[in-house]
């Protein structure tokens, strides 16, 4: 296949796609959820911008998938802390969940939920690292303990908080989509 010289260049010695085109590439050619962890983790971590990225799929023409990239792009942010958060906002952006979808918004308390749906749903992403007792300096009851005090306090100011790990996202992605239409139902406003 063909690229043009301006989507290749030289990593340790070795030829490869320019961040934006790989971005693209993931992004059009594998799933939303895939595409959007790609992407936001580029913007995270300052590789490419959201003007990169555009320029990108404009200049690319008419290509398959160029519809779901645009897509991608312009759900993509620098707010989501890992891959996981952002597969999991991409599952809901698929399954039209939540209206209102915010990323790691600061709520009283100082607290920054990975994501806030519809105002009163929150859905954090636990990886296992979190628990094992030394990334974080603190031991895992510590982790627990800090954990549950947060989510009884949001509980305690009306949010319905939802815990997943990675694992639950990949492997019971139907009862994840169905608990957060439960939550959400829940807070929805009911007609007379």
């Amino acid at each position: 296949m063909w690229l043009p010289t301006s989507d290749i260049m030289e990593r340790f010695g070795l030829r490869c796609t320019s961040v934006a085109r790989t971005c693209i590439d993931v992004a059009r050619l594998a799933t939303f959820e895939e595409g959007l962890m790609a992407v936001d983790s580029a913007l995270r971590k300052r590789l490419v911008s959201i003007d990169d990225l555009r320029s990108m799929i404009t200049a690319m023409g008419r290509v398959k998938g160029a519809a779901q990239a645009r897509k991608v792009v312009m759900h993509a942010t620098a707010l989501a802390e890992s891959p996981y958060e952002s597969y999991a906002r991409g599952m809901l952006i698929v399954e039209g969940l939540g209206k209102k979808l915010v990323v790691q918004p600061e709520l009283q308390g100082g607290y920054r939920p990975d994501l806030l749906l519809n105002g009163k749903v929150i859905m954090e992403i636990d990886g296992a690292v979190k628990y094992d007792g030394a990334t974080y300096g603190k031991s895992t009851e510590a982790v627990i303990r800090a954990e549950r005090q947060r989510e009884k306090y949001l509980q305690n100011l009306g949010y319905i908080v939802l815990r997943y790990s990675p694992r639950d996202l990949l492997q019971n992605r139907e009862q994840v989509l169905n608990e957060v239409r439960g939550a959400l139902n829940t807070v929805q406003p009911r007609s007379a």
